[in-house]
């Protein structure tokens, strides 16, 4: 016959996994998302920097042209708020990590209870900060739809337009 210790190791070994891979997740997310940032910040600075350098040297104005272009649209990246995105997986991805320490040592109230309700406690927290990161980049979606709508009708303020439609 199992122990009690032992009826409960599937649960929450599975718990943990469930958390460990969406630590994994997030980093992935974090990394994606600090890479796209810093490459669009850099491609941003050099094409703009090459521009003067190539108008004093008497380049092709075809040439001349391309570098701004390129710099313009490289910096309209942004509204894919990479930056924002990457600092919300990496305080995501921390606090699960916290919270997945916080659970194999059983150090606070939630956690100093039985193995059942312990478990039933980490996977609710586990839940409610991913499911916080899923409701934030859903904010984030809705406003950027918001944003292209209200610049595709003419309208600079997105306020603007909820307070009349």
């Amino acid at each position: 016959m199992k122990t009690d210790e032992e009826s409960h190791k599937p649960s929450r070994e599975k718990a943990i996994t469930y958390c460990k891979d969406l630590i994994e997740y997030y980093k992935s997310c974090r990394k994606k998302f600090r890479n796209a940032w810093y490459g669009s910040q850099a491609a941003t600075v050099i094409l703009a920097a090459a521009t003067p350098v190539l108008i004093l040297g008497n380049a092709p104005k075809v040439l001349q042209a391309i570098p701004p272009t390129l710099a313009s649209i490289t910096g309209g990246l942004a509204v894919f708020r990479w930056q924002e995105n990457w600092i919300i997986g990496k305080s995501t991805q921390e606090a699960l990590e916290a919270e997945l320490i916080a659970f194999e040592i059983g150090v606070t109230e939630s956690y100093r209870v039985s193995e059942d309700k312990a478990v039933d406690n980490f996977i609710t927290r586990i839940n409610t900060l991913h499911l916080a990161q899923v409701k934030e980049w859903s904010v984030i979606i809705t406003r950027n739809k918001l944003l292209l709508k209200n610049s595709e009708d003419g309208k600079d303020n997105p306020e603007e337009s909820t307070a009349q439609g």
